[in-house]
C-alpha cells in the first residue's frame, strides 16, 4: 500500500503542522482504510463517493474517532475516542450495508478531522482518491491538495410525520 499524506498547517500566533494520510489495504471483499493523524483531536466524518457522481456511496459520522481503522460499509461500535465513542452511519440509511465498490472506478473520500487552535475548535475536511480495478482490487490511495470540484451532499431521508409521532 502507498500512503498519501495531506498536512493542514493552521496559524494562530505560531504554525502547527496538523496532518491525516490515508492507506488501503485489502481484506476480503471490502477495503481497510488506515488512517494516522497527527495534531489532530480526532476524526468527526468519512464519507466516499465515485468521482464524477452527485450521489455519495457511504457517509459515517464518528465523534472524535481515533482508532485509525475503517472498514468500509461497517460502523464501528467501539473505539478510541477523546468523547464518548459513538458513532452513526448516515447514509445508506436504516445501517444498510452500502454497495460493494464497482470495478473500474475512481473514488473519493472526505475524511473530516477536528482539532482546536488557539481561539476555537476547527473541523477542515481532507480529500483523498483510490481506485479499483477490473477485478476490483484496490488501488493505493492518491492525497488531493484541494477538494474536488464536485463535493456531493448526502441525500436526506424524508420521514413521514406518522413515523416521527411513534
Amino acid at each position: 500500500p502507498v500512503l498519501a499524506t495531506i498536512t493542514v498547517l493552521v496559524y494562530g500566533g505560531c504554525a502547527l503542522t496538523r496532518s491525516v494520510s490515508m492507506m488501503t489495504a485489502a481484506a476480503g471483499p471490502d477495503p481497510v482504510f488506515q488512517i494516522r493523524t497527527r495534531g489532530i483531536d480526532g476524526l468527526d466524518r468519512i464519507r466516499l463517493w465515485p468521482a464524477g457522481s452527485g450521489q455519495v456511496g457511504w457517509d459515517v459520522s464518528l465523534a472524535y474517532f481515533q482508532d485509525g481503522r475503517i472498514r468500509y460499509g461497517e460502523v464501528p461500535t467501539q473505539f478510541r475516542a477523546r468523547t464518548t465513542p459513538r458513532a452513526r452511519q448516515n447514509y445508506p440509511y436504516e445501517n444498510r450495508k452500502p454497495d460493494p465498490l464497482p470495478p473500474n472506478t475512481t473514488f473519493i473520500v472526505e475524511v473530516v478531522a477536528l482539532y482546536d487552535t488557539f481561539l476555537s475548535a476547527r473541523a477542515d475536511s481532507v480529500y483523498f482518491s483510490f481506485s479499483t480495478d477490473a477485478s476490483g482490487a484496490v488501488s493505493p490511495v492518491n492525497g488531493l491538495k484541494r477538494a474536488p470540484q464536485r463535493v456531493p451532499e448526502t441525500e436526506r431521508i424524508r420521514v413521514p410525520k406518522s413515523v416521527e409521532a411513534d
